[in-house]
């Protein structure tokens, strides 16, 4: 299998991998030229583009636009090999370089862009352990330094960048069970503080901010059941309190802010499987309302929104087997459409929407850990 159940992303949270990990890393890329389709309605043309392979293959890496509209890719897995590298990708040249690497491996962490534009990395595993250390990137001097470390080491949490430049985690799992305890980091002390503790203890969650300031928590898995349990977390009381739960509990799910403040949630997967179903959260009113189904179910997707509001969805898993396809969510229809499909199957992978509107696509796993990168592009 090459890596513990444990370290893996779908199989420890509960998803059937038999076939999904295969042996040594792709170098290159596996397709070349486009894919692409046209939107129902008028809607413009899409492809996902061929663009060079990065310079390592890595599955479970962070993916993160920089204010300089470069992507840093940091960290991964592949083979059992926890890295420590990291790459940047210019999409104005069309090509990869390298950065500094961390001080050490880690994958599943996470990767939060700060107001100063340094990069924070948080949490994941590294060499047989849960991580609880943190590093930052300084683009302009193209270093890592040491940040101070979490109260608790974690994998699968989320960290959601506050309105006042602080970060707060939420969740995950360490070496001692489901972590329920939320931490703020403060960029300018360089230090953690508590921030309440999840009714629910819970990872392979989602956190979205709200309009408000406050953070919305949806599903997840608890070590036993899906949850369709909801919670916010209240950033001027430091409290977290129960919303309304979701319709159908799923984790491994993705969710996006709309343009009215409501948030959609979409696919992930329950105990039947890999889901398309989706819904969409209203904060003002603590209500949720199911819309129509994605064209594929997605456990395990990344999601972006686009210059025109609309949320794209890619790739993952359809309960067993890597996924080429991406479905696009229309908020002003309230219906979905079926998107040109990737250049190659993946999931576990690292995505970034990039200031043009393109959307850049990198590593993960198909048949093996990826360096094959591509780029996601509409034209009128």
């Amino acid at each position: 299998m090459g890596r513990a159940a444990s370290r893996t992303l779908f199989a420890y949270a509960g998803v059937a991998l038999a076939a999904c990990h295969g042996g040594a890393g792709s170098t290159g890329t596996s397709a070349t030229g486009s894919s692409s389709s046209t939107g129902s309605g008028g809607r413009s043309s899409a492809a996902f583009v061929s663009i060079p392979p990065m310079h390592e293959a890595r599955d479970l890496a962070s993916a993160t636009r920089l204010a300089t509209n470069v992507v840093l890719v940091a960290g991964g897995e592949a083979n059992g090999k926890f890295l420590a590298s990291a790459e940047i990708y210019d999409p104005v040249a069309g090509a990869w370089s390298d950065a500094a690497p961390m001080s050490a491996g880690r994958d599943a962490h996470t990767a939060t862009e700060l107001p100063s534009h340094a990069v924070l990395v948080v949490g994941g595993y590294g060499i047989s352990n849960y991580l609880a250390t943190a590093e930052r990137y300084d683009p302009a001097t193209n270093a890592w330094t040491s940040a101070s470390s979490m109260t608790f080491a974690r994998l699968g949490h989320t960290a959601t960048l506050l309105s006042d430049g602080r970060v707060l985690v939420a969740g995950g799992y360490d070496n001692s069970g489901f972590v329920g305890a939320a931490e703020i980091y403060d960029p300018n002390a360089d230090a953690w503080s508590p921030a309440g503790t999840l009714t629910t203890p819970r990872n392979r969650h989602a956190a979205t901010l709200l309009p408000d300031g406050d953070v919305l928590v949806t599903g997840g898995f608890d070590g036993t059941n899906g949850l369709a349990s909801v919670e916010i977390y209240d950033h001027s009381t430091n409290v977290w309190a129960s919303a309304h739960p979701m319709s159908t509990p799923r984790w491994l799910h993705v969710a996006e802010l709309l343009g009215d403040g409501t948030v959609l949630v979409a696919g992930g997967t329950s105990a039947s499987g890999a889901l398309a179903s989706a819904e969409i959260y209203d904060p003002a009113k603590d209500t949720w309302t199911s819309v129509e189904g994605m064209a594929h179910a997605h456990a395990g997707a990344t999601s972006a929104t686009l210059g025109d509001g609309t949320v794209l969805v890619v790739a993952g898993l359809d309960g067993s087997s890597p996924l080429a396809s991406a479905d696009i969510f229309d908020p002003k229809a309230r219906t979905w459409y079926v998107s040109a499909d990737l250049l190659e199957a993946r999931y576990e992978h690292a995505m970034a929407a990039l200031s043009s509107g393109e959307v850049l696509v990198a590593g993960g796993r198909g048949t093996n850990v990826l360096a094959s990168a591509e780029v996601y592009q509409r034209t009128p």
